[in-house]
């Protein structure tokens, strides 16, 4: 075989198995969701108590 060929025969493999492995990873990921990314509300419902060096901070309006 060519030299290029089994190059670009290797390069096309490791791409289908990166979508094969993000495929698989967003199918049949964890089944129990931790974190803020979970989508539950949690995060949000939960305040959070500012330190001292916070409430010195002037917060940037958000646009």
């Amino acid at each position: 075989m060519d030299t290029q060929l089994i190059i670009v025969a290797a390069v096309v493999v490791l791409a289908l198995a990166y979508v094969t492995r993000a495929t698989w990873r967003t199918w049949f990921g964890p089944s129990e969701k931790t974190g803020c990314a979970s989508g539950c509300g949690a995060c949000k419902t939960t305040p959070v108590a500012a330190s001292p060096e916070d409430r010195k901070r002037i917060a940037l309006p958000q646009v």
